[in-house]
C-alpha cells in the first residue's frame, strides 16, 4: 500500500522531532525497522512514535486475552483517524429501499466460501472504494447461487467507479452504482479491463455491451434495519451487502478470533460483505469479508459477534443491511 504525499511531507517536517521513551526502546526500534522493511515503509521519528503507541496497544489488549487477537499490520504506523483516511472513501451510505421480511431457515452455520460462491478477497486500499467492491462482490455471489446455469464470475469495480458515478468516481453515492446494477448490469473485470479508453472514464460507448450477467438484477432489497434474526434469513439465501463502523483500533489491527466489546455502532462508515456465520468456542459470529487484501485480519475476514437481540448489533453490523435481488 502506497500511502498518500502528505505522509512523506509529514516525514520531511517532523524529522528533527525530540526522542521520546518510546522512540529510543531499543526492542521497538527494531520492531519498527523490522516492519518497515517488510511492508516497504520509509522510517522516520513520528512514524516510529505512532507505531510505539500502537505496538504497546495490540500488546496489552492480547495479553489481556479478550477473545480476539491483533497483529501489527500494513497500518501500524497510523493513528485511526489516518488509518480511517486512508481505508475509507466517502462515508459509506445506503438509500432508502423496500423492505423484504424473510422467514428464518434455522440453520446453524452456513459458509458461502465453502460452496464456491464466494470470490477471492481484493484490495481496494489503493482507492478507497469499498461500496462499489462489495456491492459487486454480493452481485457476483448472486448470480452464483441464484441464477440456473451461472457460475461465480470477476465482476468489475472499475466497470462501476467509471461508468456508474460520472466524475466523482469512487466518490459517487451508493445510488448512483445500485441504479447503474440494475439498468446496465455489470461486466466481468477481464472483459471490462479489454475495452480500450483512458482510465478514470468510462469504457463503453452506445454499441457496447455493458453487462456479462447471465440473470438481470431487478433490485436491491432491505433487510429489515436492527434485526439480527433477519439479518441471519437473508445470509441463508445469499452473501449480504453490510454498513459497519470500522474506525477503531480494534478493527484497525484485527488479526482473530471474534470481534466484540470494543466496536462502536455508530458512524456507519465502511462497506463490508457477510458471507457467512457460525459459530466459535461456543460463541455466535458473522464470517465477513472485508476488501483490504488478505495481509489485514483473517486473511481479508473479520468474525464479529452475533447478538440474537434488536438493535445495531456490533460494529453496527445489522443497522441497514441489503442484497441484490435478481429476476
Amino acid at each position: 500500500m502506497q500511502l498518500p504525499l502528505v505522509t512523506t511531507l509529514v516525514f520531511l517536517a517532523l524529522a528533527s522531532a525530540a526522542p521520546t521513551p518510546e522512540t529510543t526502546n531499543t526492542r521497538v526500534v527494531t520492531r519498527y525497522s523490522q516492519w518497515a522493511a517488510k511492508h516497504g515503509r520509509e522510517e522516520g521519528p513520528i512514524r516510529l512514535k505512532t507505531f510505539a503507541t500502537n505496538l504497546a496497544f495490540i500488546e496489552a489488549h492480547d495479553e489481556a486475552a479478550a477473545g480476539y487477537s491483533l497483529a501489527l499490520n500494513t497500518f501500524a504506523d497510523l493513528t485511526v483517524s489516518e488509518f480511517v483516511s486512508v481505508a475509507f472513501g466517502r462515508g459509506a451510505n445506503f438509500p432508502e429501499r423496500a423492505v423484504m421480511t424473510l422467514a428464518l431457515n434455522d440453520t446453524q452455520a452456513v459458509d458461502w466460501r465453502t460452496k464456491g460462491k464466494v470470490n477471492a478477497v481484493h484490495d481496494t486500499m489503493a482507492s478507497g472504494c469499498s461500496v462499489p467492491d462489495v456491492m459487486a462482490d454480493s452481485v457476483a455471489s448472486a448470480e452464483a447461487i441464484k441464477c440456473a446455469g451461472a457460475s461465480l464470475q470477476e465482476l468489475s469495480t472499475t466497470q462501476l467507479i467509471e461508468c456508474a458515478a460520472g466524475s466523482e468516481g469512487c466518490s459517487g453515492f451508493t445510488s448512483n452504482f445500485e441504479d447503474y446494477v440494475v439498468k446496465k448490469g455489470i461486466m466481468t473485470s477481464d472483459n471490462y479491463a479489454k475495452l480500450p479508453g483512458t482510465p478514470g472514464t468510462c469504457r463503453l460507448n452506445g454499441t457496447s455491451t455493458s453487462s456479462d450477467l447471465k440473470c438481470k438484477v431487478t433490485k436491491w432489497v432491505a433487510v429489515t434495519p436492527n434485526d439480527s434474526v433477519q439479518l441471519q434469513a437473508a445470509v441463508n439465501e445469499q452473501p449480504v451487502v453490510v454498513l459497519v463502523n470500522a474506525a477503531s483500533q480494534a478493527f484497525q489491527f484485527y488479526r482473530s478470533g471474534i470481534l466484540a466489546g470494543d466496536c462502536p455502532s455508530t458512524p456507519l462508515d465502511h462497506a463490508m460483505v457477510v458471507v457467512g456465520y457460525g459459530s466459535l468456542q461456543g460463541k455466535e459470529m458473522w464470517i465477513v469479508k472485508n476488501d483490504w487484501g488478505q495481509q489485514w485480519g483473517d486473511e481479508g475476514y473479520i468474525s464479529i459477534a452475533r447478538d440474537a437481540v434488536k438493535g445495531p448489533g456490533q460494529c453496527g453490523i445489522a443497522a441497514s443491511p441489503a442484497y441484490p435481488k435478481l429476476q
